[in-house]
């Protein structure tokens, strides 16, 4: 073996361990993205547990409250009428606390994040108006 050749074959080494080494850093970027992206899907679909203020006064007002939060997307949901706290468990992917506020706004009840308008205001029971009243 000559010196042009252990010179040929030493090239050779050091091109195959930087490509394995290049090879390798692409690899591990690419395990390091699918696993961070897992996460991310991960925490999406997970349950989700908000609770919030909304304004009601009376077991009716309790009743229109979770039954407009029996929804799609919407695992567990209690309102307590003494405290005024809706607790709402849901699927994030199925459905947005935005839309779970729409949802109590639309049967007329004002929350915490967002009220509702005079005409569903309106909309409510006489003994519901709880812009006007005090609870009973």
């Amino acid at each position: 073996m000559s010196i042009a050749d252990i010179a040929s074959a030493q090239r050779n080494i050091l091109f195959f361990t930087s490509f394995n080494q290049v090879i390798m850093k692409k690899f591990l970027f690419a395990a390091f993205l699918v696993i961070i992206s897992s996460a991310a899907i991960a925490q999406k679909n997970k349950p989700v547990t908000i609770s919030f203020r909304v304004e009601g006064i009376c077991g009716m007002c309790e009743k229109k409250i979770e039954s407009a939060l029996d929804a799609k997307g919407i695992l567990t949901a209690d309102y307590q009428l003494d405290t005024n706290t809706a607790t709402v468990t849901y699927n994030p992917k199925k459905i947005t606390e935005d839309r779970i506020h729409f949802l109590i706004n639309e049967m007329g009840y004002d929350t915490e994040k967002s009220k509702a308008t005079d005409e569903q205001y309106s909309r409510t029971h006489g003994c519901c108006k709880y812009r006007e009243q005090e609870k009973h």
